[in-house]
């Protein structure tokens, strides 16, 4: 799994588009890998995958299907490689300089999602803490159109933990916010015999 592309914190993947929509990485950072040490480092408080699956046009909504799929960057004996680990799981590094040991944990993991230069908040949903999830971003067409009488649009969407961190061997705990890198999605409303459909640009 050394070669699988991933988002970490400022890092996005140019993601698996479906036949009627596409989701893209923004331009906010780079794919994530893990083949080093500093690709630990890097990505030590996880990473995530994520992929739009489908589409649902109603009324004057539309609902995106979003895959997601959290992992860790992990050594085994001489190999790097990413495995599955739940967004809340417990993660350990050390300090550069001291390297006095890391202990850090979500307290909070939300999937968000705006439109690019607008910024009005559209979801903010609680994620599980599981491996895989597949959750619903519902938004009006008016937010994520182009224009008003655009039949193109776009929305960006991202994962942002709340994390707390424990220094061992001193008395240190801090807490701050950690947006992952976000993706887009794309997409254009044409109108069928069988009603409005999502088409990929």
């Amino acid at each position: 799994m050394k070669g699988i592309i991933v988002a970490s914190m400022l890092f996005s993947m140019t993601a698996l588009a479906t036949t009627e929509f596409n989701t893209v990485k923004v331009s906010d950072g780079k794919v994530a890998h893990c083949k080093t040490s500093y690709d630990l480092y890097r990505n030590k408080l996880g990473v995530y995958m994520a992929k739009a699956s489908d589409a649902i046009i109603s009324d004057q909504t539309i609902e995106f299907k979003i895959d997601l799929k959290f992992l860790a960057c992990e050594k085994n004996g001489d190999n790097y490689g990413f495995v599955y680990k739940k967004p809340y799981s417990r993660f350990e590094y050390k300090t550069v300089s001291t390297e006095d040991l890391i202990v850090a944990k979500a307290t909070e993991v939300k999937l968000k999602a705006y439109k690019d230069g607008i910024y009005k908040i559209l979801t903010n949903q609680a994620i599980e803490d599981e491996t895989s999830i597949t959750k619903t971003i519902s938004v009006s067409l008016t937010d994520a159109l182009d224009k008003a009488e655009s039949n193109t649009g776009s929305i960006d969407f991202w994962i942002v933990k709340k994390m707390n961190y424990v220094i061992e061997n001193q008395d240190v705990n801090f807490n701050d916010l950690r947006n992952f890198g976000s993706y887009r999605i794309n997409f254009k409303i044409e109108e069928t015999d069988e009603g409005l459909k999502v088409k990929l640009i």
